[in-house]
């Protein structure tokens, strides 16, 4: 993609827009009593799980866990939906009032220009309303690049959101699996 003004425009919008929202987030989610209640409770019950799984009867030892990992997945996934529910209305609002005072400046016109030809099923996308050489990108195009680019990049570097571990504990995928390699 040929870097041009438009590129910069639309990765200038998205990098700001992002910045606000995650500003929002922190105050409205991540700084709440109910997110570092949620952090708390699953740190607490990692350290319950390390515990439990290396003292203790086998048959007692898969009983606790179980009723621990039950109570906590309920616990978890209630708060958790209340806070990514925050989280997706204002993403969603940001991303949609952004993509919203993009499109009439680059209505009909090419944000950039593809240095290759894509093939059919690309093009749909890269091409997606406007007129004229296969090679011409729209802003939609661009702004999604931008958006999966920047906004997790920059939900690292500031500190924001979840940590991984936490992400990784809340799947209950991930909850069952640690339980059976602890008993293992």
């Amino acid at each position: 993609m040929v870097l041009s003004s438009g590129v910069l425009m639309i990765a200038a919008g998205t990098l700001i827009t992002t910045l606000v929202t995650e500003a929002v987030l922190y105050v409205w989610v991540y700084r709440t009593q109910s997110f570092r209640s949620v952090r708390d409770q699953l740190e607490a019950f990692q350290q319950t799980q390390d515990a439990l799984g290396t003292a203790g009867k086998p048959k007692s030892r898969g009983k606790k866990i179980e009723r621990e990992e039950d109570r906590l997945k309920r616990e978890v996934t209630r708060e958790m939906g209340r806070l990514r529910l925050k989280q997706a209305v204002v993403l969603i609002g940001a991303m949609t009032f952004l993509w919203r005072s993009l499109m009439p400046i680059y209505a009909g016109k090419p944000a950039a220009q593809l240095p290759f030809e894509p093939f059919k099923l690309l093009q749909r996308i890269t091409h997606f309303g406007l007129d004229g050489p296969a090679t011409d990108c729209s802003m939609t195009f661009v702004y999604t690049l931008c958006q999966m680019a920047l906004r997790p990049s920059i939900t690292m570097l500031l500190g924001l959101g979840p940590s991984r571990k936490m992400q990784e504990m809340m799947q209950p995928a991930a909850l069952t699996q640690a339980m059976t390699d602890k008993e293992s």
